[in-house]
């Protein structure tokens, strides 16, 4: 068996392999948050077009733009995630 100092030299210890897995396993609070808001307020406002239906012509292009919204929103959240993760790797 070689000594530790050597085998953590060259990478061959189990605490790299798990300090490497945890590192992977955070979340990003800044895409969790845009992501958290993008759902909500397209709820939100996919509710508002719902409720102008009767009221107001352009109630179909509410709801439309607040799911197309939305979704560029969530899709924003999503690529800082990936470019976290591809950080910590």
């Amino acid at each position: 068996m070689q000594d530790k100092n050597v085998l953590n030299a060259i990478g061959i210890t189990n605490n790299n392999y798990k300090k490497n897995n945890n590192s992977n396993a955070k979340n990003n609070t800044v895409a969790m948050l845009i992501k958290v808001l993008a759902v909500i307020f397209t709820i939100i406002f996919s509710m508002y077009g719902f409720y102008l239906i009767d009221k107001v012509d352009y109630a179909i292009l509410i709801i439309i733009l607040s799911i197309v919204s939305g979704i560029f929103t969530y899709a924003l959240g999503e690529i800082i995630q990936l470019l976290q993760d591809i950080k910590n790797k």
